[in-house]
């Protein structure tokens, strides 16, 4: 009786089970894709936040005239995650050429923004800083003394550090791109003209991990003919730029990358190429800034461009929202809008991960040790799930689970095995416990746990592993001759 009701049990967890895993899968919300405004204007680069503390989403872009391509800066809010957003206007916006903007959040309420201007009309141009309350009405403080005598300093990018630290890459035009810090929330930088690329670069763009210090800059090159490439970096001292580069696109025009750290400490860098005659978007991923995976095309369309990509963690590991130019007419000069994906999932893989158990052969009451090796295979980090119910005649020994991270336990009503927690990209987990094999097991009887692991997007892998009972021991009197 007892081992009928342990296997009515274990069939009502995995039924439970088998319904969150569909629950999993049918029941996510999609993401939206598509503009944020649609205007006949010429939207572009669109910097993205999301505002601390109440977590909604801020954009400013440029929006260029077609006739003059002068650009001036708006802004735009969503507070339902990006799905929906108030009508954009403008933060900074005058007779001169105002563009590329680098938001970045200061405090509950203080921002600045950081971008170039062309003072005079003719090429003149230099880093302003602005600075609002609410992200609506802004006052421009000025152009930014970087150490350079003549103008020049063009498309800025700034992040803000743990420490308050405002640290920003940019290059000088047609020239070498180079790092800057500020220590006073972007007022005043440092006029030590750093530089980063080897040789002439642009678009330089920053991120830095801070679990180790570690900054990657990537920039794009002409290696000759009309085709770029795009180059990485890496330093734990922004003042020394003196190691080796590294190709992150090549042999393929490339342009407008943009890095971030993803949550387990893995770089992520969007970009924009033309894997035929129209620019379309892709991403790349790294542990070290030095070695990057195969590219992986975001967007396909064969007839519209599509530039400029600024990502954002989502707030899920392994989500990231997307921002960028999407070319509306067939003149990739006449109507650009800025689009949003809100859910473009950077995909783990857990399918490698594996079940063994010690020993494969045994006797009753014999202790059967289980080990799990979940494993991460694939591009991004991802909250996995596992859930375990104990072979049918078997007793779990207590205290005997253990994982290398995570959170578990057992669950004694259930007979079941839990764990969740994050598994990085290119990382594992292992997790190990004990049972007893009961006495009623008979020779040749196998005896199976299927556990269940399921990734953050839905995803379901069964691990199984087998062991096989043999004849109980006979343990004969010793007859003793006098």
């Amino acid at each position: 009786m007892l081992m009928t009701k342990r296997a009515v049990l274990r069939s009502i967890v995995v039924l439970l089970l088998s319904l969150a895993v569909a629950s999993l899968v049918q029941g996510s919300t999609p993401e939206y894709i598509g503009p944020i405004y649609t205007s006949p204007d010429l939207d572009y680069q669109p910097a993205i936040i999301r505002v601390s503390p109440g977590g909604q989403l801020m954009v400013v872009f440029e929006r260029i005239a077609p006739a003059s391509f002068f650009g001036d800066l708006y802004v735009t809010f969503s507070a339902d995650g990006g799905e929906t957003w108030t009508t954009p206007q403008a933060a900074v916006s005058s007779a001169l050429n105002e563009r590329h903007p680098a938001l970045v959040q200061l405090a509950a309420s203080s921002f600045a923004l950081f971008y170039l201007v062309d003072e005079t009309g003719s090429d003149s141009y230099r880093l302003h800083r602005a600075s609002s309350t609410d992200g609506l009405v802004w006052t421009d403080q000025g152009a930014l003394d970087l150490g350079w005598a003549t103008t020049g300093e063009i498309n800025p990018c700034v992040i803000r550090e743990a420490d308050g630290t405002l640290t920003m890459t940019y290059h000088r035009l047609s020239g070498p791109s180079y790092i800057a810090q500020s220590a006073d929330d972007g007022v005043t930088w440092d006029t030590l003209r750093t530089q980063v690329s080897v040789g002439n670069a642009a678009l330089p763009r920053l991120a830095k991990r801070e679990s180790d210090g570690l900054y990657l800059v990537t920039y794009q090159v002409n290696p000759g003919g009309n085709n770029l490439d795009i180059n990485s970096k890496t330093s734990t001292d922004p003042y020394d730029w003196s190691g080796p580069q590294y190709p992150l696109s090549t042999a393929i025009n490339s342009h407008d990358s943009q890095p971030i750290v993803l949550e387990d400490g893995a770089f992520l860098v969007t970009y924009a190429s033309t894997p035929i005659s129209y620019f379309d978007l892709f991403y790349r991923t790294s542990c070290d800034g030095h070695t990057w995976s195969d590219g992986v095309q975001v967007t396909t369309d064969p007839s519209r461009y599509d530039t400029q990509p600024h990502p954002l963690l989502a707030g899920t590991p392994g989500y990231v929202l997307l921002t960028w130019s999407h070319q509306a007419s067939t003149d990739p000069y006449v109507d650009h809008d800025v689009w949003i994906n809100t859910g473009l999932v950077i995909p783990p893989d857990l399918s490698s991960s594996a079940k063994a158990v010690d020993p494969l052969s045994f006797h009753p009451s014999d202790l059967l040790t289980y080990t799990l090796v979940l494993s991460n295979t694939g591009l991004g980090p991802t909250v996995a799930r596992l859930t375990d119910p104990i072979p049918v005649d078997t007793a779990y020994r207590p205290d005997s689970l253990w994982a290398s991270g995570g959170q578990y336990g057992y669950d004694p009503a259930s007979g079941t095995i839990t764990w969740t927690g994050m598994i990085s990209t290119g990382q594992q987990v292992t997790l190990s416990f004990q049972v007893s094999a009961g006495l009623n097991l008979s020779g040749g009887e196998v005896v199976t746990n299927t556990a269940w692991l399921t990734d953050g997007q839905g995803i379901s892998c069964t691990l199984m592993a087998t062991a096989t009972a043999q004849l109980r021991r006979v343990y004969l009197p010793v007859v003793v001759k006098k």
